[in-house]
């Protein structure tokens, strides 16, 4: 009898079953692409020092929110890109996968998860940042930070730094009662 090891046909389930949950196989390596960079993402944020309140895929009805990053320095919305290839970010268009037309959808993506949740939330102060796993270029003659339709674009490595360097913007009267309402938004 011939030796075997495996077991047959396990490839063919897997396929079956990822094309089943996702379509294609371009799709399941696409969302477990992205998974990498939210993991990348939440571990740099655990760096943060206590006070700061972090809260990883916050459903606001129909928007999904990869994290939320809150403390007396404000709230921050921080959508993740884990993308090959070279991603540009100018003043008003955002370049990614090295394509030479402009990505419009991460953008709008970005700024309808911030009406959402000011909608949820009141008038309270949101800042969003666009973080990119693999790193993020300026165009040219561009200062400080990358950014993109008023969007700052950010390297893994710069996150925290950013998020720590930013002025209070809140007091504690202020942001115990945000805290309440966002960890509501979890349950």
């Amino acid at each position: 009898m011939a030796k075997t090891k495996g077991i047959a046909g396990k490839t063919l389930i897997k396929k079956s079953l990822r094309t089943f949950f996702f379509g294609s196989d371009k799709a399941f390596a696409s969302s477990a692409k992205g998974m990498k960079g939210e993991r990348l993402l939440g571990k740099a944020l655990s760096q943060l020092p206590e006070g700061w309140r972090i809260w990883h895929d916050l459903d606001i009805g129909g928007e999904n929110i990869d994290h939320l990053v809150a403390s007396a320095k404000g709230v921050f919305i921080v959508e993740v890109k884990n993308y090959r290839g070279t991603s540009l970010a100018l003043p008003k268009a955002l370049y990614t996968h090295g394509s030479k037309k402009p990505n419009h959808d991460i953008p709008r993506q970005v700024w309808r998860q911030v009406y959402k949740l000011k909608d949820v939330l009141g008038e309270v102060y949101i800042s969003p940042l666009l973080v990119f796993v693999n790193g993020v270029n300026a165009g040219d003659n561009v200062t400080g930070l990358p950014v993109t339709t008023n969007i700052p674009c950010l390297s893994l490595e710069q996150l925290v730094p950013h998020l720590r360097d930013q002025d209070n913007r809140l007091s504690y009267a202020e942001a115990k009662p945000l805290f309440a309402q966002l960890d509501a938004l979890t349950k």
